[in-house]
């Protein structure tokens, strides 16, 4: 979609949308999971969403990232137009400053961002997504004093009981790399996450 409404639209015949083709692809970097940044994988082996969003920086903004500040601030006032929920718009602009504004003294306040949000539904994806990606950013800056082991544990533990299987692959990462469980236990998770997204799929 960021492709079509970036450079396809009068071969799908849809109008031209900066706005749109800008929201697509950090709302695809946003929901990755964690196993494809960790592996620094690419979409069907040849999109590198990571490189697009650089190039698009490179090309709009400077390094504070002063306008997209002021395309978030735009989301905010537009949300109902662009179909998208507060905590989309902070779940995408955390993403984008912790990614991109790396700085040691900046890094913190959109950590913050995303690991303040609280669910608006039951399966608020927003908000899993957020705290999902919490688990990865916090290595970057010793950041565990603001999302502690427990905390961790007790948001995967939310994800089981849920049965939130997209979410399975990176709580078997995340308990083989700090040793909380047993390799058993892991295989049996990564079993059950993927045998139920492959029958979610077929349906």
């Amino acid at each position: 979609m960021h492709i079509i409404y970036l450079c396809e639209y009068e071969k799908f015949n849809v109008p031209l949308s900066r706005v749109l083709e800008k929201i697509y692809l950090l709302k695809c970097f946003s929901y990755f999971p964690n196993t494809i940044l960790d592996f620094n994988l690419n979409l069907f082996d040849e999109i590198d969403v990571k490189e697009e969003i650089l190039e698009m920086l490179d090309l709009e903004d400077d390094y504070s990232l002063n306008k997209h500040k002021q395309f978030f601030a735009l989301l905010n006032k537009e949300k109902e137009k662009y179909n998208l929920t507060e905590n989309d718009i902070n779940l995408m602009e955390g993403i984008l400053f912790c990614y991109y504004k790396k700085e040691s003294d900046t890094f913190k306040l959109p950590f913050n961002l995303l690991n303040s949000l609280v669910p608006k539904t039951e399966f608020d994806y927003s908000y899993y997504n957020a705290k999902n990606k919490c688990v990865y950013l916090r290595q970057f800056a010793n950041l565990e004093n603001s999302f502690s082991d427990s905390d961790i544990e007790n948001f995967y533990k939310d994800i089981e009981n849920k049965k939130l299987y997209e979410f399975y692959s990176d709580y078997a990462v995340y308990l083989f790399n700090n040793k909380k469980k047993s390799i058993q236990e892991i295989i049996r998770i990564l079993t059950i996450g993927s045998n139920e997204l492959i029958f979610i799929a077929i349906q």
